[in-house]
């Protein structure tokens, strides 16, 4: 299996609900080349249930078994990444779809504010 181009890396600890709305904008563009790795910190089981509802190939869970630091540094995030150059969705309310679909034409590592 070839790596994709990009990766978008979603943390989260705790935001099941609002971790889906997220998802499914991510999900949901036309692109496949790219992966979403949802980097959960120590959350309860409904998160993981939410990764695993979307059934797609682009998505992949990955949990702490320790919550983490908020200042957790954000390399380590980007380490979950099997892409060349991942992305960060920093605020998951604010994950939108123009956003999205740059990074995953691109390939290239943006911030949200």
């Amino acid at each position: 299996m070839r790596r994709p181009r990009s990766s978008i890396v979603v943390p989260t600890r705790q935001r099941h609900e609002t971790l889906r709305a997220c998802l499914r904008t991510l999900v949901e563009q036309p692109s496949d080349d790219y992966e979403i790795v949802v980097a959960d910190n120590a959350s309860s089981e409904e998160t993981r249930a939410v990764c695993d509802s979307f059934r797609s190939p682009k998505l992949r869970h990955v949990r702490c078994d320790e919550p983490l630091s908020m200042m957790f540094p954000q390399d380590s995030e980007f380490r979950l990444s099997s892409a060349e150059k991942p992305g960060l969705v920093r605020r998951l309310r604010r994950a939108f779809t123009k956003r999205v679909r740059r990074l995953a034409k691109q390939g290239t590592h943006e911030e949200q504010p």
